[in-house]
């Protein structure tokens, strides 16, 4: 069975049509649908002075955008865009201009309007106090924009339309003295919608809530009456001062600073303990943590004076700090502290169904782990753990990765200090004020630099070599012992020139170096190895400039590196015969350097190796027959 549409069906149908071709195309299509466009007494689409012809018979034309024109000859207009209230009222002197989604905006006062005939709020419109007003009508307005009465702290009072459906992001941020709100119609709550209404004390629920922010009402504390017929739940948080007028209602309490003003204690039955909530508070020492908390965050308890702390029913626990006070903690398999170490008064851990727990420990806490048969995933060596241990780091603890930065071994003078082996985490020079020690030795777990190393008394040192390791100006270091063989391309020494010996016990005897090498560890180890790179001449030592001022580069060195730098004493510069290279700035800002001898031909001299700040450059013999390849 065939089906034809006829010419009021079309019509119907070319309603939905997006543009003129559309049209043109149907006619075109069947003779009998010639007449539709002339059917219309309104133009189904956008028109322009040229395609309004298509629709003669139009009545009231309708502007779908806000770049379609006003033509004129129409007997009437319909905006169908959102339109400032004070263009509306332009638009309708001298023609008739429908404008059913009328905006107000934070300057439509300025215009002489008055908000209750707009049916929009724009993003800010009622900002700060400028509206000047404590009660609003708000039941013609359907759509508020985002902050709409941001810091408007003259609202007190004000009424919602029933076909306002959604509290936009912000919409009442801060709106501190607003008292009561019927929200009966809402199904939309944005993020921090009411936040810091400190004064809201009564809200109006309905049922048909549908989406809300967890922020909603972020530390709003003030809420104490609560009418929401056949609501049993809601979904935003609710602060414990608050809590007890959602009684009949399911919800999530979280306890936040403002709350502790309000008596608010650790053992309220909340949810949720949010940040700095009781930092260095006092008077809590008698206080047991509520067994409804689920979650607290950083910072909660910092500093308080708990003496206990039952975390078996925690899910989250956040890093908190200057736990000094607390004496019994009980934790679970979901409970991380990174920090127990710095809980010092402890005298008591346990554990709820568990026998591994995620914390870092001080070693002096092993023993009441081992009470309870407690193990831990990594162990820390702290400043209490110095003096327990009497300055020696134990080898018998499994899972000791770590020596506190802060660690201090001043007063334990032992001439020798072996760390065991697992370390990877410690200040590279804990043992710096250590004015005895004469031997460390580091273990190979030990890789991460971050600081150089120096001593004034150490001779003898075991360490993992890497290009960021600098062991600089230890005077009296004779011995070094390097784990690996990883000591090119980088100087590892800086000026420690009573060096005599260099050990690599992983290495065998017929190893060879690939890449560059500091001259000042090549000369001691030259005879054991061999070596591919260059020799790199990377300091000088003061006394190999004799009292006429003249350096003398050695032989082996084939680079040379910043060596001289404003030294006022070097007059000349003896070149080694193997030297192929002088870098940026090797002798740069000496002002009394003449001459330099002996450079090849071949030599590579980089741009202001010989800087000086004066006008005056250095010399070279034979300067005119030999000059050195600048690059």
């Amino acid at each position: 069975m065939v089906v034809q549409l006829d010419r009021y069906s079309m019509m119907i149908v070319s309603k939905y049509f997006s543009n003129i071709s559309d049209y043109i195309n149907m006619v075109f299509v069947c003779k009998k649908f010639e007449e539709i466009p002339a059917m219309f007494h309104f133009n189904p689409i956008s028109v322009s002075f040229i395609t309004q012809k298509y629709f003669p018979n139009v009545e009231t034309l309708h502007l779908y955008t806000e770049k379609d024109k006003f033509l004129s000859k129409y007997r009437q207009y319909y905006v169908h865009y959102p339109t400032p209230l004070h263009k509306c009222i332009k638009l309708n002197q001298g023609k008739h201009v429908i404008c059913p989604l009328r905006t107000f905006r934070f300057d439509s006062q300025y215009y002489g309007c008055a908000y209750k005939n707009a049916n929009i709020f724009l993003g800010k419109a009622v900002k700060d106090t400028n509206a000047k007003l404590t009660a609003m009508d708000c039941s013609n307005i359907v759509k508020f924009g985002l902050s709409c009465f941001e810091y408007n702290t003259l609202l007190v009072s004000i009424t919602l339309s029933s076909n306002l459906y959604e509290i936009p992001d912000k919409c009442f941020y801060l709106c501190a003295n607003l008292k009561e709100i019927d929200l009966e119609h809402i199904r939309v709550f944005g993020d921090y919608c009411f936040c810091h209404c400190n004064s809201l004390s009564a809200i109006t629920l309905g049922t048909n809530i549908i989406k809300s922010a967890k922020n909603a009402f972020y530390e709003v504390t003030s809420i104490q009456n609560v009418t929401a017929p056949g609501v049993k739940s809601v979904d935003f948080d609710i602060t414990a001062s608050s809590s007890k007028a959602f009684l009949n209602i399911k919800h999530k309490t979280i306890t936040i600073k403002e709350d502790y003003n309000n008596f608010i204690l650790p053992d309220f039955l909340s949810d949720e303990i949010q940040s700095n909530v009781y930092v260095n508070e006092r008077g809590l020492s008698d206080i047991n943590l509520a067994s409804t908390v689920t979650t607290i965050e950083y910072n909660a308890l910092s500093g308080c004076d708990l003496k206990r702390l039952d975390l078996s029913h925690v899910i989250s626990f956040g890093s908190q700090y200057n736990m000094t006070r607390l004496t019994a903690i009980t934790l679970n398999s979901c409970v991380t502290i990174n920090n127990l170490y710095d809980y010092t008064r402890l005298k008591k851990i346990d554990a709820i169904n568990t026998k591994v727990i995620n914390v870092k420990a001080a070693c002096w806490m092993k023993k009441m782990l081992d009470a309870k048969n407690l193990e831990i995933n990594k162990f820390c060596f702290t400043q209490q753990d110095v003096d327990v241990f009497k300055g020696i780091i134990p080898s018998n603890i499994k899972n000791l990765r770590t020596i506190i930065s802060d660690a201090n071994f001043e007063y334990y003078k032992y001439k020798q200090m072996t760390i065991p082996e697992g370390i990877t985490n410690m200040s590279i020079n804990a043992f710096k004020k250590n004015e005895k020690l004469k031997k460390l030795v580091f273990p190979a777990s030990y890789t991460h630099y971050d600081h150089t190393f120096t001593h004034s008394t150490i001779e003898e040192l075991c360490i993992v070599p890497n290009t960021s390791l600098i062991i600089k100006r230890c005077e009296k270091l004779t011995s070094v012992t390097f784990i690996n063989q990883n000591i090119t391309n980088s100087s590892v020494l800086y000026k420690c020139f009573n060096i005599k010996n260099i050990e690599f016990p992983n290495i065998p005897s017929n190893f060879v170096f690939e890449g560059s090498v500091n001259y000042y560890i090549y000369k001691v180890i030259k005879n054991k190895y061999t070596f591919k790179g260059d020799v790199v001449l990377y300091y000088i030592d003061m006394n190999s400039i004799d009292c006429n001022g003249v350096l003398i580069i050695p032989d082996e060195v084939t680079v040379i590196d910043q060596i001289a730098t404003k030294l006022i004493n070097l007059k000349e510069v003896w070149m080694g015969a193997n030297v192929k290279m002088i870098n940026m700035l090797a002798f740069s800002c000496c002002p009394h350097l003449k001459c330099v001898k002996n450079m090849n031909r071949s030599t590579v001299v980089r741009r202001d190796a010989f800087y000086k700040p004066t006008t005056n450059t250095a010399l070279f013999d034979n300067y005119l027959k030999i000059r050195p390849k600048t690059v």
